[in-house]
């Protein structure tokens, strides 16, 4: 059995802690999505979701 790489094993692992029961009927692009930016969460915070909200509000 080839070995998996260290990234993709961490994948798993937070996943993990995301499908807990309390979220069983979690629908599975809510559950990509969560992924999507727990991944990617070096490329957005607190001050970029506060101006997509403000930009939101003016349209």
């Amino acid at each position: 059995i080839p070995p998996t790489s260290n990234r993709c094993e961490r994948l798993f692992s937070q996943c993990k802690l995301v499908m807990t029961p309390q979220r069983s009927s979690l629908l599975p692009i809510n559950f990509e999505m969560i992924e999507f930016l727990r991944a990617n969460r070096k490329y957005w915070d607190a001050y970029t979701l506060m101006g997509i909200e403000v930009a939101d509000a003016d349209d």
